[in-house]
């Protein structure tokens, strides 16, 4: 099944810095869409599936950072990714995540969707 076919909630195309981290190691990407549900980090190093990570970004129009926590569901390997399908990286699920920062996540989604 496509890693498409698994999402509940619609995706807005976004091109934002995302700072995460797993026990071991730090890393700086580019988070390349979003819902309520998660998002997917474009990377050339996917984590191993159910990896769990701390997520910290700052959407547009917004002084306070989100921070979450996350786990990856899904991976597209830069040997799997073609032109025909998506970059390399990982779709991570939201964890934890504040009321506010939802509500800031929706209200982007929304806004974006509405355009």
């Amino acid at each position: 099944m496509a890693a498409s076919d698994l999402r509940g909630n619609t995706r807005v195309p976004l091109d934002l810095e995302i700072d995460y981290s797993d026990l071991e190691t730090f890393c700086q990407d580019y988070i390349r869409n979003i819902s309520r549900g998660g998002l997917f980090i474009e990377t050339k190093n996917p984590l191993e599936l159910n990896t769990e990570l701390k997520l910290k970004f700052r959407l547009p129009g917004c002084d306070a950072p989100i921070k979450a926590t996350g786990v990856v569901v899904w991976t597209v390997e830069p040997e799997d990714a073609t032109a025909n399908s998506a970059a390399p990286g990982m779709g991570v699920r939201f964890g934890d995540l504040s009321e506010h920062d939802m509500s800031m996540i929706d209200s982007m989604v929304k806004g974006e969707m509405d355009e």
